[in-house]
């Protein structure tokens, strides 16, 4: 009776404590909600606060991320393998688009730097500067949801500056 006591115990335990953790990735300012850019939920980033299945812009599947949340071959984004990030489904040296070592991140497979990551805050190029974060992490990330987000913070670039020829 005891041991039955002890394992509905545990498995009520297991089921009602939350085992994936939200990390919210705010731009440099830091101020309050309206300054988050995405969040990772389950291995799914989403659009700002949202956490609805529409507002998914990546999933992260091992050391894949994926479009939206098509996890199939063709609609991969990146592959990380070895320091490495490759372009879509291919580990070819020439669809190498980052390297990452030691929290830099280096164009293709050159020395020039693009960004780095000190603790949970990500600085343009080799910057230390206040003014220069990009956008900060509210917990540790793995490399896996660290370009997730990076490419979530080049779309965002894109569709502002979409926005801004199209007014001329």
């Amino acid at each position: 009776m005891i041991k039955k006591i002890i394992l509905l115990s545990s498995v009520l335990i297991l089921f009602s404590t939350n085992t994936f953790s939200q990390i919210m990735v705010y731009n440099k300012n830091l101020k309050d909600s309206s300054d988050i850019i995405c969040n990772i939920l389950n291995t799914k980033v989403y659009q700002a606060t949202s956490n609805k299945k529409e507002k998914i812009l990546c999933n992260i599947v091992g050391n894949k991320i994926y479009k939206v949340n098509l996890n199939d071959e063709k609609n991969i984004l990146f592959i990380i393998k070895n320091g490495k990030v490759y372009r879509g489904n291919s580990t070819s040296e020439y669809d190498i688009m980052y390297t990452i070592k030691d929290g830099v991140m280096y164009k293709k497979d050159t020395k020039e730097i693009i960004a780095t990551k000190r603790g949970n805050i990500v600085y343009d190029k080799k910057s230390k500067l206040e003014s220069d974060i990009l956008f900060r992490f509210n917990a540790d990330v793995n490399t896996e949801e660290f370009i997730a987000v990076w490419y979530v913070h080049l779309m965002k670039i894109l569709k502002s500056q979409a926005r801004y020829y199209r007014q001329y």
